[in-house]
């Protein structure tokens, strides 16, 4: 982990809805500019901690800004 704070670098890991983290891997993740991205084929990406909505930007995920009143359905 070291390497990686050194030269700026985050952990990212995507898995599938039904998975479970580790409470390591939770203490890691939740550092920023870590993040836990869950990849749902009917939800999309969103942060496996926070459930915030992402959207992938340039080979990383960034947290999707709504403004009130956007959200589907609304």
């Amino acid at each position: 982990m070291r390497g990686r704070r050194t030269s700026g670098r985050a952990l990212q890991i995507v898995t599938p809805p039904q998975v479970r983290v580790s409470a390591p891997a939770r203490a890691t993740l939740l550092q920023p500019p870590n993040r836990w991205v869950v990849q749902d084929p009917a939800q999309g990406y969103y942060d496996g901690l926070s459930g915030a909505v992402l959207r992938w930007q340039d080979g990383t995920v960034r947290a999707r800004v709504r403004l009130p009143g956007t959200e589907p359905g609304a």
